[in-house]
């Protein structure tokens, strides 16, 4: 009789095989007997904070420079906030950026932005010296 070429480690027992199968198939068998109910919330609610109004009255302000993209605005904590109502944020702040000359300048601004209907508006806006 010839030696077999295979070990025991290349062979994965029969009982293995069965039971990865119906392990798989009481899994098939949950998941098309209970789809995920309707009642629960699948989908995240969007919360609207501070963050989120800056942003948008940093890209008013980069729309109003000369050179948007030469546009570096100050972190956080460099900026003063103020939550006047519900959705509601003040910001004073600065932009450095470079003007139609080319130079780089710091132009400070005061800007108010309202979370309302699903989108950010700008209330008010100025640069200020």
């Amino acid at each position: 009789m010839a030696p077999s070429n295979k070990s025991n480690a290349d062979s994965v027992p029969g009982w293995f095989v069965a039971l990865v199968l119906v392990v798989f198939g009481i899994f098939i068998w949950y998941k098309a007997n209970n789809p995920p109910s309707p009642d629960k919330k699948t989908t995240k609610e969007y919360v609207v904070d501070e963050f989120d109004a800056l942003v948008a009255c940093q890209n008013h302000v980069s729309h109003r420079l000369k050179s948007p993209s030469s546009a570096k605005f100050p972190v956080m904590r460099e900026i003063n906030v103020l939550k006047t109502a519900p959705n509601e944020w003040l910001f004073e702040a600065y932009v450095d950026a470079n003007n139609g000359f080319g130079a780089h300048i710091r132009s400070r601004y005061e800007c108010k932005a309202q979370y309302n209907n699903q989108k950010f508006t700008i209330i008010s806006f100025e640069f200020i010296n």
